[in-house]
């Protein structure tokens, strides 16, 4: 498994794994210390079909949600440690015991006026005292306007070394997904947490293998320069309402 290494003396069901965090990673990481910034936020309004369906946004449900998702992405789970020892490097941890639970820190839940006022609580989560730390890479907020009973302000909070905006999609979609399939959709995924580390590595990893040549590195990294180039020819600019449907206020994805 590239990168990451099982800590000494620990065994299943309480693995601990760790790697150091790639350059980019870094990058963001550094910037949020110094700057409080490099979080990002991803929202949408739900709106659900009546008042049975009420249950899909209780705390329970919300709960065993984010648990499942934190085992489908166990960055959304990790810790942050700094190496003070060697040079200013950090390291992610992700302990196999945390990815089965949540912290209460983790989840918020909380009335507003209108659908409007979430505004105001996403600006003092962007530009007030920052709720992410190095125990706490990512939270939920889940937001109920008192002027729309039937509608839910879903907000998805995440330190950016560990997500981008394609990311942040891609969770948002999960979430929802499991949020509504209380049965279990997904399936078990706790016993392949190494082929779900496998696929949270650093940038760098994907374009070097750990036997490859400079000189392979170099062609490889060529390569890809080629494949995105024809990619982005190809795509044609489209709307920012049909790239990002989730946020659009006025239609909200109903469940």
């Amino acid at each position: 498994m590239p990168s990451w290494n099982l800590r000494d003396s620990t065994r299943p069901p309480n693995r601990i794994y760790e790697r150091p965090l790639g350059l980019t990673e870094l990058g963001f990481y550094w910037d949020s210390v110094f700057n409080g910034t490099a979080d990002s936020i991803q929202r949408a309004v739900v709106e659900v079909g009546g008042d049975r369906e009420h249950h899909l946004f209780s705390e329970a449900n919300v709960s065993r949600t984010w648990v499942t998702l934190k085992q489908l992405f166990p960055l959304l789970g990790s810790k942050l440690e700094e190496l003070g020892d060697k040079g200013g490097m950090v390291q992610f941890v992700v302990a196999e015991e945390l990815l089965r639970t949540y912290d209460p820190q983790e989840l918020d839940f909380r009335s507003i006026s209108s659908l409007e006022a979430d505004q105001n609580v996403i600006n003092d989560i962007l530009n007030g005292e920052r709720l992410l730390s190095n125990n706490h890479l990512a939270r939920i907020s889940i937001l109920t306007p008192t002027d729309h009973t039937n509608r839910f302000v879903v907000l998805i909070h995440v330190a950016h070394c560990i997500t981008d905006g394609i990311a942040n999609t891609t969770i948002l979609r999960s979430f929802l997904d499991v949020l509504s399939h209380p049965d279990g959709r997904i399936g078990k995924i706790m016993s392949d947490l190494e082929g779900r580390l496998a696929l949270a590595i650093a940038s760098e990893d994907l374009v070097r293998g750990p036997h490859q040549s400079l000189v392979k590195q170099r062609w490889c990294r060529a390569i890809g320069h080629v494949v995105s180039s024809i990619q982005m020819s190809k795509m044609t600019v489209v709307s920012a309402k049909r790239l990002f449907p989730l946020a659009d206020m006025s239609s909200p994805v109903v469940l």
